[in-house]
């Protein structure tokens, strides 16, 4: 037992590592609860429609980066600069 406890506390570990902003949104939510308590009309204030296209977005997302949509995007933009000017333009730090 005792070695599935400390397996679980090096998982939450290299997640808080791996993953700082869920982890402070996590542990915000969990103050948040005692400041104001929860109750039946919280399940009402979320919008399911608006998580499910957030979620579909996320995957279509996902599935171009892996296919390399992005990359050819990428790719295609840099090979039409002609001059470094451009390049710093296309990158933001033109000033």
């Amino acid at each position: 037992m005792q070695k599935v406890l400390v397996t679980i506390k090096t998982m939450i570990k290299n997640v808080m590592k791996k993953e700082p902003v869920l982890s402070i949104a996590v542990i915000l939510a969990v103050i948040s609860m005692f400041v104001v308590h929860p109750d039946d009309t919280y399940a009402s204030y979320i919008d399911f429609r608006t998580l499910a296209i957030l979620f579909c977005l996320m995957v279509i997302v996902a599935g171009m980066r892996e296919i390399g949509v992005f990359d050819y995007i990428a790719q295609s933009l840099l090979n039409r600069v002609k001059s470094i000017s451009l390049l710093l333009l296309i990158n933001g730090d033109y000033k």
